[in-house]
């Protein structure tokens, strides 16, 4: 979860999760009434449901005119930023005026044919470089799964019982932190020693 502050001034709580999640209804709503705001990744496969309409989600962002599209950053990556174009469309919230549900659409900037999907649920006139930005945020939480995978054995379990996954999973993540910590020294430490010479 995190915490953004709003145009406002407001703090705004986030969730963004991966397709598993997102297109999980009872997930989403739980989320919303919760009061928290989401961007969420939903399969092609979802459908729609706007002006009376069920269209699948591929197929409505195929009608997405060219002037809606905006070339964004989602955050920073290892070589640099990660820029993708995006187009949003939002429609009211027929349970709480304050807040919008929204369709998301992030289209590969050297593959037109490479979509990713999401929904949203935020308060009205959130920028769409905050939903960008809330989405693009969860690589790192990916990536962090992905090193402790490899670095410390974070999926290198057999399952026998809560507590021994439990015990597992923690010193995994333990190993993976202090990896972490004795990294970002390490990296400060050659930083400092190379600005002396």
């Amino acid at each position: 979860m995190l915490e953004r502050p709003l145009a406002s001034g407001l703090p705004a709580k986030w969730v963004t999760a991966d397709e598993v999640y997102g297109s999980d209804y009872r997930f989403r709503r739980f989320c919303e009434d919760c009061g928290l705001s989401d961007v969420m990744a939903i399969s092609s496969q979802t459908h729609l449901f706007l002006n009376g309409q069920r269209t699948r989600v591929d197929e409505y962002a195929k009608q997405i005119p060219p002037r809606c599209w905006r070339t964004l950053s989602c955050g920073k990556g290892l070589k640099g930023d990660r820029l993708y174009d995006w187009a949003y469309v939002s429609w009211p919230h027929p349970e709480d005026e304050s807040f919008a549900r929204g369709f998301l659409v992030r289209r590969s900037r050297s593959d037109p044919n490479d979509l990713a999907h999401f929904f949203t649920h935020a308060p009205r006139r959130t920028a769409l470089k905050t939903l960008v930005r809330i989405a693009g945020s969860r690589w790192a939480i990916e990536e962090c799964f992905e090193q402790a995978k490899q670095e410390a054995g974070l999926d290198e379990y057999e399952v026998r019982s809560w507590i021994g996954w439990h015990r597992h999973i923690t010193l995994s993540m333990l190993a993976h932190a202090t990896l972490a910590v004795i990294r970002s020294q390490t990296v400060g430490h050659s930083r400092k020693k190379g600005s002396r010479t």
